[in-house]
């Protein structure tokens, strides 16, 4: 463990102090508060020129991130927004901590290990094993966020827009991070991407905004395709843009297996990869072996997905266990897992070393009265 993964390691043994730790110490608060009310207001799925101009200044040192885990996870990609946001009236350290999409290293990363939540949050049953080998806390399943999003825009003008468009491909490039890159044969998949392009009324290219200034972007624009992008990664609206650009396509291609392929089946909208020789490196400390086990992961993902133009049995029965698709939930539910983390934090008085004992009570109390908490809880240890 490095000296910062055991400055971090000391509060969060402690939810509530955690939560005061990083609220207290973070750095450049109110700098990237501002970050957020921009971004917020910004409709990059029309117009993309204030994004490509923040990530212009984020090249040139523009601090662009908060170092408070709590907050941070509590904004990615606005996911925990659309899953827990109407409960927000629970203290948020008491909140399930929500891990930021489809994880293929078998590790704990900062979103459920340094936010010291009383229970953690999940697509499926592939990330809750490997989760459930490192914690005993509470791990709820709830399949593919983007489900739980609300359209960035009403339904009249996702009407108009459809009608407006005409039949309508859409495009997800892979994308890099902060803290990986990401490489293709990019004529290879230019080519691809032109011939298919032409049964097609109108090309949107969702473009991440990390890459936005990317030349392979630049060549696809300069190819009169419209570029657009779902945000900043911090923007709470950043899911519900997801949501709307995918439901605004009639088919989705890429050059990987990431989020986003379960996205798409979770919104009956059919994926076609493209495979380009693309290569995203993986993000913090992955063994050579783990590696090739990620990329054998995602082989057996794609296969059925290569060259196809509808959703077939067998791309679901493959992804079920990465994102999770029977696990939906009900808004009710959800509000039932947000009591039972608050629950679970109270008990426990929010002492991580406490929460599996808290948990156990917790689960017997809500056996003579609550059984949808019982059967949620019942669950979420196994």
């Amino acid at each position: 463990m490095g000296i910062k993964d055991l400055i971090k390691s000391v509060p969060a043994q402690n939810g509530k102090l955690n939560y005061g730790f990083y609220r207290h110490l973070s750095r450049g608060r109110n700098e990237f508060e501002s970050i957020l009310d921009w971004a917020r207001g910004i409709d990059s799925i029309d117009d993309v020129r204030e994004l490509k101009a923040f990530r212009a200044e984020v090249e040139a040192g523009r601090r662009f991130y908060t170092t408070d885990a709590n907050w941070s996870n509590s904004l990615i990609y606005g996911i925990w927004n659309a899953l827990f946001g109407e409960v927000s009236d629970m203290p948020l350290y008491r909140m399930p901590a929500v891990e930021h999409g489809l994880i293929f290293p078998a590790q704990q990363f900062t979103d459920t290990l340094y936010t010291a939540r009383p229970t953690l949050a999940t697509f499926g049953d592939y990330r809750r094993n490997i989760l459930r080998a490192k914690t005993d806390k509470p791990i709820f399943a709830v399949g593919p966020y983007i489900s739980y999003a609300t359209p960035y825009y009403d339904c009249e003008r996702l009407a108009e827009m459809r009608r407006k468009n005409g039949r309508t491909l859409l495009v997800f490039p892979a994308h890099g991070t902060d803290e990986s890159a990401v490489t293709r044969e990019q004529d290879i998949y230019f080519s691809k991407i032109k011939e298919i392009a032409a049964a097609f009324d109108t090309v949107i290219v969702n473009a991440f905004w990390w890459n936005i200034n990317d030349p392979f972007i630049e060549k696809l624009a300069a190819e009169g395709f419209h570029i657009s992008s779902a945000g900043f990664r911090d923007d709470v609206c950043f899911l519900s843009r997801l949501r709307t650009l995918i439901e605004l396509s009639d088919l989705v291609v890429g050059d990987d297996v990431g989020t986003h392929v379960g996205y798409t089946l979770a919104l009956g909208v059919p994926y076609c990869l493209l495979p380009s020789g693309t290569k995203v490196e993986p993000s913090g400390d992955v063994a050579t072996e783990e590696v090739a086990r990620i990329e054998q992961e995602q082989r057996k993902i794609g296969a059925p997905f290569v060259g196809s133009t509808e959703i077939r049995a067998n791309q679901i029965e493959i992804c079920e266990p990465f994102w999770g698709f029977s696990y939906l939930r009900s808004r009710e539910e959800l509000r039932a897992m947000g009591e039972i983390s608050a629950h679970i934090g109270m008990m426990s008085r929010d002492w991580g070393s406490r929460i599996a004992s808290a948990a156990t009570c917790a689960l017997a109390e809500y056996e003579s009265y609550d059984p949808l908490k019982y059967s949620l809880l019942a669950e979420a240890l196994t």
